[in-house]
Order: structure tokens, then C-alpha cells, then sequence
């Protein structure tokens, strides 16, 4: 997991990379501190595609998960997501799939 956080931090690496990395990341149940790591992130992100996933994903997983009570914590400290453009919108579909049928 360090590794791929290494490719997902590396802001010179390109977005489609960079969001196989998150999506990557998120199917191994990451821990509620790197939840807050990615939240506080947001702020810094310079790339609007990364930042609406990390923002969009983090609100799948809380409407898909309410027994993460710990998310309410989260949301508040998030960026709002910039508007995405439909190249991401495919992973973003992915993702909700993985948590919504556990695949």
C-alpha cells in the first residue's frame, strides 16, 4: 500500500495513473487514518479529476456505510469536489459497483 501512496502523493504523476493508485487502495479497506490523510489532502490537491474522486468517494462510502460512524468526521474537513470531466466518471462507476455489490 506504501507504494501505490507513493504514486498517488506524486502530484508529476499522471491522473488516470494516479486514480488507479486511489481506486486500487480503497478496494483494500483502507484505515479511517488514511480516510483523514486523504480528506486533509483535498486542500492541496492541484488536479481537479483526483480531487472529485477522492471527494465523490468518500461520499459513496459514507451513503453506501452508515455503520462508519468515524466518516462523519471526514465530510466536514473535505474540500467540496470541483465539477469532474467524464474521463473519470467510469472509475467513479467502478467504485460504486465494488461497494455496492461487494465485487
Amino acid at each position: 500500500m506504501d507504494m501505490l501512496s507513493a504514486v498517488l502523493d506524486d502530484y508529476a504523476e499522471s491522473s488516470s495513473i494516479r486514480a488507479c493508485c486511489y481506486m486500487i487502495i480503497l478496494t483494500w479497506r483502507p484505515t479511517p487514518a488514511w480516510w483523514h490523510m486523504k480528506a486533509i489532502d483535498t486542500w492541496k490537491e492541484p488536479n481537479r479529476q483526483i480531487a472529485s474522486l477522492s471527494f465523490k468517494s468518500t461520499i459513496i462510502k459514507y451513503t453506501t456505510d452508515r455503520r462508519l460512524k468515524w466518516l462523519d468526521l471526514i465530510i466536514p474537513i473535505m474540500k467540496p469536489a470541483p465539477a469532474s470531466g467524464a474521463s473519470m466518471s467510469h472509475i467513479q462507476h467502478y467504485y460504486y459497483k465494488i461497494l455496492t455489490t461487494g465485487l
